[in-house]
């Protein structure tokens, strides 16, 4: 174990609820800061319990965030929480001294650096709210408590309400340290993160805690399985740790401190929120409370098959892309864990089939860019197309990078649609940007000049020579009034010498990322090859079909890397019918 897992293990942890610490006594040290709460933080507590009681599930708990305390003879040092601790006692003192008598005495506190700290929280006087930086605040929290419930239709009912949710359906995590520790070590080390107390740490401690008072065979080995949990624990976060397996499984940054607490959140079904920041503890904490060491452990045994099942699905070059491919595209994550569960391996891959077979279910021939509905799906298909790319090939070392498709580190990728020769018109409306446009242009147009040209464009005669398109862009580039249709004319004669405009079907269409896509603009099929190729020399990640179209590669014979034809428009739709064989409808594949 860590020296964080032996402290860990050393200790208590426990959902208390705040009924049950209405008769002890409670010291806030001197190395604490006083209390600082805002008005904002009271009301968000304030609400947030109000919503909890009147929304919350029958026989569940609000959870506060942790408390840190050390038993000092008949009184508690407070070693972390203060801030919440203090809230508490003033709601509780609130509801006692101004609504509602008959409500119990809440618990002491006091504050070691101010004298008088325990009478004057007992007695909140605003005539006293000055002496000191604390006793402002403390004031600040007592007044917004009483404008919240003045507030209410039925003051006297909300001011019940409120104090039955707090003792009845309120719980804090009781995190005791043992004897042994130095309290202000303890507060520097969770203030500096050293200590950090997540979901994911707060339900090791539960794994990891002491179960038993008396020494006995059965508690002797467990601490040695523990140590085993404890070397388990940081196997499965090293691993989820590495970017290829997180983003294998997930479409998003992880936003916690831990990546662990992914595998919990689902073992479990919680998904914390800035309501519930706690669920995946309090539900373990549920979940273990009553259990012996041996069903302890075995409950462990579940958490770690989650991960070995997603190390198998990561470690199975053909899991890991269709599973892989079907989480990049939003399939729920659950149905799939349970469908592994259920059905045998080979059933469970043929089920994946379908599942990727009802993603792709278009004449993808006829799906078109411009319909808004059809983004999606066009986006479906050319994914799925990189994917099986890479997975057909027979070195076993490729893979399709999803930890490059969602994410990069902690920030995620967003995607988008690229012509492959790009629709007219880039919304430009300066005489001086359809100058720099221009300029961009001329040179991919110059190299054309001597080159042939296709048959298919050559045949048509409305088109103009690479040398009378230069010799039109040399002329408006002259033009200091130039307007948008004088450009819009040059513009057309480009885009109708490199390959048909207004294209924006399948056979014009590729993945790139947002940002990739607006470094492209909005030019010509030579001018995006070039930039393209820079762009992956630099080190953007370029899928590999979106690679393969801008280098011709499923053209046999391509002899004009200049121009995008309609051999090459046909010959790119046919890789990607082929390819995906066996997910596209019967038609498509033949």
């Amino acid at each position: 174990m860590t020296p964080s897992d032996i402290l860990i293990y050393s200790n208590l942890i426990e959902l208390k609820p705040i009924g049950k610490l209405l008769n002890q006594h409670f010291i806030v040290p001197s190395y604490q800061r006083g209390y600082r709460w805002t008005t904002r933080q009271v009301e968000d507590l304030l609400d947030d319990l109000a919503d909890f009681d009147k929304h919350g599930v029958q026989g569940s708990f609000y959870c506060l965030q942790p408390i840190i305390v050390k038993k000092q003879g008949e009184k508690w040092e407070l070693i972390d929480g203060q801030q919440r601790l203090t809230t508490i006692y003033i709601i509780l003192n609130y509801i006692k001294t101004a609504s509602l008598p008959t409500a119990e005495t809440p618990f002491a506190l006091e504050y070691a650096t101010r004298s008088g700290s325990l009478e004057f929280l007992q007695n909140i006087q605003a005539s006293r709210s000055n002496e000191n930086i604390d006793f402002y605040y403390i004031s600040q929290a007592y007044d917004c408590i009483d404008e919240w419930i003045r507030g209410k239709d039925d003051k006297a009912m909300a001011a019940v309400e409120l104090y039955q949710v707090l003792l009845k359906k309120t719980c804090i995590i009781w995190y005791q340290i043992d004897e042994g520790h130095d309290p202000h070590d303890i507060f520097i080390r969770i203030n500096s993160g050293k200590i950090p107390l997540t979901n994911a740490e707060l339900v090791k401690a539960l794994f990891l805690k002491r179960r038993g008072k008396e020494a006995s065979i059965e508690s002797i080995e467990f601490e040695k399985r523990q140590s085993e949990i404890a070397s388990e624990w940081d196997y499965i976060e090293a691993e989820l740790q590495r970017d290829e397996i997180w983003y294998f499984l997930n479409r998003e940054p992880n936003s916690q401190a831990t990546r662990i607490e992914f595998i919990l959140n689902n073992l479990v079904g919680t998904r914390p929120s800035h309501k519930d920041e706690y669920a995946t503890f309090r539900k373990f904490s549920e979940l273990l409370e009553d259990l012996s060491a041996k069903e302890v452990s075995e409950y462990w045994q579940q958490v770690k098959n989650r991960f070995l099942l997603f190390q198998e699905w990561f470690e199975d070059r053909e899991l890991y892309h269709q599973i892989g491919y079907l989480l990049a595209v939003r399939e729920p994550l659950e149905p799939l864990v349970e469908k592994a569960k259920d059905l045998s391996k080979s059933r469970f891959k043929k089920y994946l089939t379908e599942r990727i077979q009802s993603k792709v279910a278009y004449q993808i021939g006829n799906l078109r860019y411009s319909n808004s509905r059809e983004k999606w799906p066009l986006q479906c298909v050319l994914l799925l197309f990189n994917v099986e790319t890479l997975r057909q090939n027979k070195e076993e070392s490729y893979r399709f990078p999803f930890h490059h498709y969602k994410g990069n580190g902690s920030e995620s990728r967003t995607w988008s649609l690229e012509h492959i020769h790009a629709q007219r018109d880039p919304g430009f409306s300066t005489t001086e940007k359809f100058h720099i446009w221009l300029s961009g242009i001329r040179p991919f147009v110059a190299e054309a000049i001597g080159l042939p040209q296709p048959v298919e464009e050559k045949e048509d005669g409305a088109r103009l020579s690479p040398a009378q398109v230069v010799a039109a862009i040399d002329e408006a580039l002259q033009m200091d009034d130039l307007d948008k249709d004088g450009f819009e004319q040059v513009q057309d004669q480009i885009f109708e010498l490199f390959g048909s405009p207004e294209l924006d079907d399948i056979t014009n269409m590729a993945l790139l990322t947002t940002n990739d896509n607006s470094a492209l603009n909005n030019g010509p099929f030579p001018q995006k090859r070039s930039k393209i190729i820079e762009l992956e020399r630099k080190g953007s990640f370029i899928p590999i079909a979106t690679r393969n179209v801008f280098l011709k590669y499923y053209t046999d014979n391509a002899g004009h890397l200049s121009y995008w034809t309609e051999t090459d428009r046909n010959a790119y739709l046919q890789a990607i019918k082929t390819t995906l064989a066996a997910y596209l409808p019967t038609q498509h594949s033949a």
